[in-house]
């Protein structure tokens, strides 16, 4: 005996997960989240239609259908092959990616294990509570678990990485991401790194600021300029006292930009010049030396042309009689 279901669309529905709504739907446009529901309701129910009538279905464009079906592609929600468009399985997804095989410990090592989970778990239960009202999707543990394992963070650095970010309205898993490695580039691991860190970022700041001001440039420095700057206070150690004597030489320049002023602050750090007594003094013997030099060239110049002179003066002058010009004369 067969059984058969009885569907009218009338009374069927279409279930959306919610993982597909903490975990996917936040960074999609309204199309895409259309054209992604809609592909749910033709593989619920096994329907046909290819991308030219999903795009006059829905009245988006063709070319904007493709590049959604690419882009739903690239997140893993479905795979698409020459003859059919398969949905993933969402929840099976982050199974997968929650699983983790067991293997049996030493009991000293089961007993380290335990007190370090702890810690952690006691912090991915605050985090949980704090930015997801205590429903932290399960993508996000193994996100936060891969990010322990990458950067080797610390549970109160893990907790301040993702405070920050969401208080800088950008708590999206790429935008972590990216503050994560340039935090594990700055060496940071334990919580006194960060401090440390910010308090350093914060010196830069104070003094970009200052530079925009002195340069009366009307904007914020580039991120590519910043660097500049975090190299003159990190790696030269020089205060703003120093950077604002370059500064005040880009007076004399008709375009003056951070390349230049960085030359002036390189010269001066290769010249081991640290205070601003020992720069003052460098420009001035500096300045003395230029000069000494360009008396000397003109000096150079002003003997070179009265020997020519001389030379001129002191000429064999040809005297000619009377009977040589008169010889000349008939000649012509």
């Amino acid at each position: 005996m067969q059984f058969e279901s009885f569907n009218s669309i009338l009374y069927s529905d279409t279930l959306v997960p919610d993982i597909f709504i903490t975990d996917y739907l936040p960074s999609m446009d309204g199309d895409l989240v259309k054209i992604y529901l809609h592909c749910l309701f033709l593989s619920k129910h096994n329907k046909y239609a290819n991308l030219q009538e999903i795009s006059k279905k829905l009245d988006i464009d063709y070319e904007k259908v493709t590049i959604a079906i690419e882009h739903l592609r690239d997140l893993e929600i479905l795979e698409v092959n020459k003859k059919s468009i398969i949905l993933v399985d969402l929840k099976e997804k982050e199974i997968q990616k929650v699983y983790r095989y067991k293997t049996t410990s030493l009991p000293a090592e089961a007993a380290a294990n335990y007190e370090g989970n702890k810690k952690r778990n006691e912090i991915l239960e605050i985090i949980s509570k704090e930015f997801f009202h205590g429903m932290m999707p399960p993508g996000w543990y193994y996100d936060i678990d891969m990010w322990f394992e990458r950067y080797k963070f610390d549970e109160d650095v893990m907790y301040s990485l993702l405070k920050y970010c969401y208080s800088h309205n950008g708590f999206k898993k790429a935008y972590i991401t990216k503050v994560a490695d340039a935090w594990c580039q700055n060496k940071i691991i334990t919580y006194s790194d960060l401090e440390n860190y910010f308090m350093e970022y914060e010196k830069t700041r104070s003094i970009c600021k200052k530079i925009v001001t002195k340069m009366k440039l009307g904007r914020a420095l580039t991120e590519y300029e910043e660097v500049y700057v975090n190299k003159w206070i990190t790696q030269f150690e020089y205060s703003f006292e120093i950077i604002e004597l370059a500064l005040k030489k880009t007076i004399k320049t008709s375009n003056p930009n951070i390349k230049y002023i960085d030359a002036i602050l390189t010269s001066w750090n290769e010249n081991d010049l640290r205070t601003k007594e020992q720069i003052i003094e460098f420009d001035v013997n500096y300045a003395n030396s230029k000069n000494s030099n360009s008396s000397k060239n003109s000096g150079n110049k002003s003997s070179s042309c009265n020997k020519g002179l001389s030379s001129k003066d002191n000429f064999d002058q040809h005297e000619y009689d009377d009977d040589f010009l008169e010889s000349l004369y008939k000649n012509v």
